[in-house]
């Protein structure tokens, strides 16, 4: 499959109407947390107006309010409440829809500290070089290329509404894995672009990033503020405070980052598993490899690809779910439904058919 630009920005703008979409799950979202924030002080005003505790009047008049008058009040929102609740839901879904569309790329790339490439590292001059190769092989206009500083096994595409295109993979790809393996990595990602993905993508993980974005920064405060008390103390404790410190570690992550992984799933649902099937099958049109994109999602899986906390609001971004547990390795309807990525054994299966291999293959390979 191969495009020229003209294409190519039309397929963008078809994927820019396609985010317009999104504003209605985006307008429910937030009619939801205003609704919840507004229930509170509605609540002040019934308890007011009811008397609580109870008067000496009411309780003469033996004119006790019962709970469901509480409830029935705090719950009976009138039509200037709910245009006030409808009008800020829809004002703030509103602003971090243009934010999307303005500042997505570039903010992923950053919340992700990816850099570009070092021109004086050989393996990263060899993946420069690669992405140069295939963006020209596919018709694509210019690609900005980044490296993410992490030793996992992970690669994205990122798409803006201006057009432009970045790559990013770790440094474990770019030291690990041999030339096949990383233009099958490649190839996949630019996949993303070619078929459209890449931008309506990118558009929704932004949208999770600005919603969730409190809750991250948050929880990295609180943990390197117990890590410093921890390591403080460390002198004093031990080995048993090294291992308590991580444990705190942990669940402050669990606890601070649950808001991320709920929106996450929530609008997972909007990106169909077949995306990641398709862009295998487009990569393997572009370099005539299947078993080498074979050996490549077998590596990551079977590794580490796991890009810390932060990653966890870019899940759908990755050529392997950052956490490849629980729905994403699950087929089924709700798996479909909740999970942006196909079982990676199923993926495998595919593409060893291609090859004409089988998993034996695969496995000698390691």
């Amino acid at each position: 499959m191969r495009l020229t630009p003209p294409e190519f920005y039309s397929i963008q703008e078809k994927e820019k109407t396609r985010t317009a979409f999104l504003l209605i799950p985006l307008f429910m979202l937030f009619l939801v947390l205003v609704l919840f924030i507004f229930l509170p002080f509605k609540l002040l005003y019934v308890l007011a107006d009811l008397g609580y505790p109870p008067r000496i009047e009411d309780i003469l008049n033996e004119k006790m309010p019962e709970f469901a008058d509480y409830m029935s009040a705090i719950f009976h929102l009138s039509a200037v409440e709910c245009g006030i609740i409808g009008f800020l839901a829809a004002g703030i879904a509103l602003v971090n829809w243009f934010r999307a569309r303005r500042q997505s790329a570039y903010a992923v790339v950053t919340a992700l500290s990816a850099r570009p490439p070092d021109p004086s590292d050989a393996g990263e001059k060899r993946y420069r070089s690669v992405v140069d190769g295939l963006g020209i092989l596919a018709g694509l206009p210019a690609i900005q290329t980044y490296v993410l500083p992490s030793q996992a096994y992970n690669a994205f595409a990122l798409s803006d509404s201006h057009g432009r295109t970045l790559i990013a993979v770790t440094l474990g790809i770019i030291r690990d894995f041999d030339k096949n393996e990383l233009q099958s990595i490649v190839a996949h990602e630019l996949s993303h672009v070619m078929r459209g993905d890449s931008f309506y993508v990118t558009f929704i993980t932004f949208l999770i990033r600005s919603f969730v974005r409190k809750p991250i920064d948050h929880s990295v405060l609180t943990v390197t503020a117990t890590g410093a008390h921890f390591l403080a103390e460390d002198g004093k404790s031990g080995a048993s405070g090294a291992k308590n410190r991580d444990q705190t570690l942990i669940d402050a992550y669990l606890v601070l980052l649950r808001p991320v992984v709920w929106a996450m799933r929530l609008f997972a649902c909007f990106i169909s598993r077949k995306r990641e099937l398709m862009a295998d099958a487009t990569a393997v049109g572009l370099t005539l490899n299947p078993f080498a994109l074979a050996r490549a999602i077998h590596k990551a899986d079977q590794g580490n690809s796991d890009l810390g906390p932060r990653a966890e609001a870019f899940n759908h971004l990755f050529i392997i779910a950052p956490r490849n547990k629980g729905i994403d390795v699950r087929e089924g309807f709700l798996a479909d439904l909740f999970s942006s990525h196909p079982p990676v054994q199923r993926r495998l299966w595919i593409l060893l058919i291609m090859a004409r291999k089988s998993f034996d293959d695969l496995y000698k390979e390691r």
